[in-house]
């Protein structure tokens, strides 16, 4: 089974935050969007992640075990990105040619 970061990081933040609306705005999705990705991650895992109330959702015992795993997820790639900087001799920038107008000969 496939799950994709945006996804984990939405789950993270509608636990925090205790809110589907906020959630999504935390990570930049549409409420609708999000929705339907918690619905989906749901039924791939055959388990509710979210009690949701009138005002806002409680994460699941399964949700709140999950998140573990999230933060886990997290923090190694945040370590993977730190460690990548480092061996990278790249420089990024802007590059800027001129170039001659004409034919080319021939």
């Amino acid at each position: 089974m496939r799950h994709d970061l945006i996804t984990l990081e939405l789950l993270l933040a509608v636990a925090q935050e205790r809110s589907v609306t906020r959630g999504a705005e935390a990570v930049h999705l549409a409420v609708a969007a999000a929705s339907r990705r918690i619905t989906d991650m749901e039924a791939r895992l055959r388990v509710n992640l979210f009690i949701r109330k009138a005002r806002g959702v409680e994460p699941t015992e399964a949700c709140r075990s999950l998140l573990g795993h999230i933060q886990t997820i997290r923090s190694g790639l945040d370590a993977f990105n730190r460690e990548a900087a480092q061996h990278s001799s790249v420089r990024y920038g802007t590059a800027r040619a001129h170039a001659e107008g004409g034919r080319p000969e021939g």
